[in-house]
C-alpha cells in the first residue's frame, strides 16, 4: 500500500463528502425558506 495514494484517496473522499453535504444544506435551506413563504 502506497501512502501517498492513500492520502489522495482520503482527500478526494472529503471532498467528495464536503460536496454532498453543501448540497444537502442548500437543499434544505431553499426548503426552509419555500415552508416560510407558504405560511
Amino acid at each position: 500500500m502506497d501512502s501517498t495514494e492513500n492520502g489522495i484517496g482520503i482527500v478526494s473522499g472529503t471532498k467528495i463528502n464536503h460536496y454532498k453535504y453543501e448540497k444537502i444544506q442548500s437543499t434544505t435551506q431553499q426548503f426552509q425558506m419555500k415552508k416560510r413563504l407558504s405560511q
